[in-house]
């Protein structure tokens, strides 16, 4: 089919070209026939119900002057549009940049301005609700006045993702070479061909390349400005989730130190808790004892009064309980101002780490 139409071979190695692609070439063939062959397509375009890709070949005689042309497309192909608008071109056909020049303006239609525009709203939003204003009131994504930042990531993707949808430097790049191709056709045809119809039609497919280029630099300005924004917004989004997590590592050294200060007092009470043991087991068998003695069961006198001796129990019972207390005190204030110390030490040891912990956060953010 190619060679029937004399279209270009490169064609078929062309078929696998991502974005948009025009390239051509001026060429001599076989029979002394110059030709200006053309490969117009964009393939990587893809939507929810499949790809949105197209494909157009064309080839013009310069010696016939005619152009003969294949092309393809999804049926959901933007170019549909762009056919029928040629219908109405007809007259006009002579020229073989016609079709190119019209699905380039349908490429670069009024519609991606005002998309960027409704992306830019959405990026004050961001902003207000982020960096500027405090108050989230009335966003979407605020749930009792903070802000759901898994929302503001998802949003901050999906109009970067917009902004980038068609990206201005790129089709910049194929007006470039449509202008190209449009000199070359000028250059190559016969002067006796250029008739005014044909210099109009030339002129006015200039002209609409030059606007086209001129819309695309303040379009590609537009969007650098956007993007950047957007890098902003992803730096505070950024900084507050760090500022997050430092607290949270805060509240967590807070929640270990209380547990240590809980540690600390649960083993004191076990400690007195033993103490008292102690105290309880030294004097329980004696205790035991002298009841066991005391009952009628045991009769060591045979006087029924009370024996005028019974103070040195007294005399030895007193000074040694006191004696005991006495030791006991000194043993647990001893004790708790050892406590003390091990938990001032503590303390600063997890003031030391919580100090360093914060160091290494505020580098890491």
């Amino acid at each position: 089919m190619l060679k029937c139409l004399r279209l270009p071979l490169h064609a078929v190695e062309l078929t696998t070209f991502l974005g948009p692609l025009f390239w051509y070439r001026y060429v001599l063939l076989e029979d002394d026939d110059p030709h200006l062959q053309m490969v117009f397509g964009k393939h990587d375009s893809r939507k929810k119900t499949g790809t949105r890709g197209w494909e157009l070949i064309l080839s013009y005689s310069f010696k016939r002057r005619e152009t003969t042309g294949f092309v393809k497309w999804t049926p959901t192909a933007d170019i549909v549009e762009c056919l029928s608008n040629l219908r109405d071109c007809v007259l006009d056909i002579c020229h073989p940049l016609l079709i190119p020049s019209i699905i380039m303006s349908d490429l670069v239609a009024t519609s991606d301005e005002v998309k960027q525009r409704e992306a830019r709203n959405s990026i004050r939003q961001l902003e207000k609700a982020i960096s500027v204003n405090d108050d989230t009131t009335g966003f979407y994504y605020s749930k009792d006045g903070t802000i759901d930042l898994r929302t503001v990531a998802s949003d901050l993707t999906e109009h970067h993702r917009r902004i980038l949808h068609r990206p201005p430097k790129l089709y910049s790049k194929v007006i470039d070479a449509l202008e190209a191709a449009t000199d070359c056709f000028w250059a190559h045809i016969d002067p006796t061909d250029k008739t005014k119809a044909l210099d109009r039609l030339h002129a006015t497919l200039k002209d609409r390349f030059h606007c086209h280029r001129v819309r695309l630099v303040g379009l590609e300005k537009y969007v650098s400005i956007s993007v950047e924004r957007l890098n902003i917004q992803r730096s505070m989004v950024s900084f507050i989730t760090a500022e997050i997590a430092q607290k949270d590592a805060k509240l967590n050294l807070k929640i270990a130190g209380d547990q240590r200060k809980i540690a600390h007092a649960s083993k004191s009470d076990s400690q007195a808790m033993k103490a008292l043991s102690l105290l309880g087991a030294a004097f329980l068998p004696g205790t035991f004892i002298a009841s066991i003695f005391s009952m009628s069961f045991f009769d060591f006198q045979t006087q029924a009064h009370v024996s005028s001796k019974i103070w040195i129990y007294f005399a030895f019972m007193v000074p040694l309980t006191t004696a005991v207390l006495l030791g006991w005190l000194f043993w647990d204030h001893k004790r708790r101002r050892l406590q003390h110390l091990t938990r001032s030490s503590s303390n600063n040891s997890g003031s030391d780490t919580e100090k360093a912990i914060m160091f290494e956060i505020s580098k890491r953010a």
